[in-house]
């Protein structure tokens, strides 16, 4: 499941990963469109990591505006911080 439109963010996944299933909901209850980019599906571990910037660990990984944000709880404190949707209008 790719959802098309808004390439502002990305978000790096893996099947039967519950953190990123939430991390998507979060997107998806506010209205918000993401690119998934799933592994050994869509990209590499590998590829991944060269586009993070160093070795992970964990999925989800996540962008905005090609920044890395990082997994689901640094994803969920920039959220609260900054409230995302709003970086996104």
């Amino acid at each position: 499941g790719t959802v098309e439109g808004n390439t502002r963010v990305v978000i790096y996944t893996r099947p039967q990963c519950r953190y990123c299933v939430k991390a998507k909901e979060l997107f998806q209850s506010a209205g918000l469109t993401y690119r998934e980019m799933v592994l050994d599906v869509d990209c590499t571990k590998e590829e991944m990591e060269e586009a993070v910037g160093h070795v992970c660990k964990t999925v989800p990984q996540i962008f905005l505006d090609g920044q890395h944000i990082g997994g689901h709880d640094e994803f969920v404190a920039h959220w609260r911080s900054i409230s995302f949707a709003a970086a996104l209008e």
